[in-house]
């Protein structure tokens, strides 16, 4: 009887350079899905950051019975911060030194594009001027985060934009 010999057939090179190519393809899409969920968690957690302080200067502002500042600005297409106060804190958790927020391209008060804010936070902790601050990771599609600052001493950090609230002067008492 005469034995089949079965022939194992190798790849040819074509074949592997296909499978290589379509290899390559599904890394680059997803090092590219990949570095932009990285950026937006980054973007969120210096922002949040930035949050964390404001809440922090809160605190030392009602504390030690001082006014302290917080400036916001856009320089080189980035936006910093900077808390400032004219009293001789020796406190280390007033970031005195601009903080970048490198992954932050974006920023609107009350809805308008601004390049500077300058906000102060009172002795008791209260913050001026009120409204709405947005930071976006970029001008397109990119994430959007929003302090809600309306309240004056009651601070919110949101993922969606809050709703306004319309200031009303309090009527005087009836007689």
């Amino acid at each position: 009887m005469l034995k089949k010999m079965t022939i194992k057939r190798a790849f040819t090179l074509l074949e592997m350079m296909i499978a290589l190519v379509i290899l390559s393809l599904i890394g680059a899409l997803t090092a590219v899905q990949v570095k932009k969920l990285i950026d937006a968690h980054r973007f969120e957690g210096e922002v949040a950051d930035l949050f964390i302080a404001l809440q922090e200067a809160q605190v030392l502002s009602a504390t030690y019975n001082t006014d302290l500042s917080l400036d916001l600005y856009l320089k080189e297409g980035k936006v910093f911060y900077r808390f400032s106060t004219d009293e001789p804190l020796s406190v280390q958790k007033l970031k005195r030194d601009p903080v970048s927020l490198a992954h932050t391209t974006e920023l609107k008060f009350k809805d308008v594009k601004v390049t500077s804010l300058h906000l102060d936070i009172y002795s008791g902790g209260r913050i001026e001027p009120r409204g709405t601050l947005s930071f976006s990771q970029s001008s397109d599609d990119g994430k959007k985060l929003w302090f809600d600052l309306q309240h004056g001493q009651l601070l919110k950090f949101s993922h969606r934009r809050p709703s306004v609230v319309k200031q009303q002067v309090p009527s005087p008492p009836k007689e």
